[in-house]
């Protein structure tokens, strides 16, 4: 498909614009008079007045029969995909290298309700706020990788017998550290998926990394170079929003991606 800039009314021009989209955020909230507006954004009227029109213009905001501005259709539309416009410039950088491989297209158009989290870039903090992050499981965790720590089955240990449910997808061709096939059987973890307390599936390919539990969510993403997760960065948050998307993320792999019947373990 191929797309042709036919931005007449400048709606693009205007999202550019930090203090317009402080302005529909306002006006989203709550319908105003233009002084009312000045005074909420702490401006002059006559600064106010260019980027009211400009928005005017482009038909985000519309003044209705009692002088007040308030967002139109489209500017509540907008409204609700600027978070992911502000997802992808924040983190441009970081995506210049790896991809939104394996992620349905749904999720790509919500990527937005990841913008408020944590984002760590060095490598022993990742690994330490992913292994906080299990730690901290009182209910259930879910979770989706191509490689597993032997130090996981320990702690996992210590949450099934809290009576904590685990539901974990792997890759086929899983890479784990040596000794891994034994400290599944010793940590009792075998036995847990025999009596149903751990399901444990399998599918050909997972170019991300996700996890969640009660409390908040975790992604990784694949680098470009090598379409594997790499585990030197994550995204975190606690935010509604975001451990919802990474849970129909994992419902997605879960219940519809095709599964294989068994993981070959790697030990290396």
């Amino acid at each position: 498909m191929v797309l042709k800039n036919n931005d007449e009314n400048g709606i693009f021009s205007c999202l550019a614009n930090p203090l317009r989209l402080q302005i529909l955020d306002v006006l989203q909230k709550n319908p105003l008079r233009i002084a009312k507006l000045a005074e909420t954004l702490g401006i002059t009227i006559q600064a106010l007045h260019r980027h009211v029109d400009k928005l005017s213009d482009a038909g985000l905001i519309i003044r209705d029969t009692d002088g007040n501005f308030t967002t139109s259709s489209t500017g509540e539309v907008l409204l609700v995909q600027i978070p992911t416009f502000l997802f992808l410039s924040k983190y441009k950088n970081y995506f210049s290298d790896h991809t939104f491989s394996g992620i349905p297209k749904n999720l790509i158009q919500r990527l937005g309700e990841l913008y408020n989290c944590e984002f760590i870039e060095e490598h022993v903090q990742a690994w330490q706020r992913a292994k906080d992050h299990v730690v901290n499981t009182e209910k259930f965790l879910y979770g989706m990788s191509n490689m597993m720590p032997n130090e996981f089955y320990f702690v996992a240990k210590e949450l099934l017998s809290k009576g904590v449910c685990f539901k974990i997808l792997f890759s086929e061709n899983m890479i784990v550290p040596k000794g891994c096939l034994k400290i599944r059987k010793e940590t009792g973890w075998v036995d847990a998926i025999s009596d149903g307390r751990v399901e444990e599936l399998y599918t050909k390919h997972l170019p991300l990394t996700n996890v969640i539990n009660e409390n908040a969510g975790e992604i990784l993403f694949a680098s470009k170079k090598t379409d594997e997760v790499d585990g030197g960065s994550l995204f975190y948050s606690k935010e509604p929003e975001f451990r919802r998307w990474c849970l129909d993320l994992f419902d997605h792999y879960w219940n519809n991606v095709q599964k294989v019947n068994s993981v070959k373990f790697q030990e290396v």
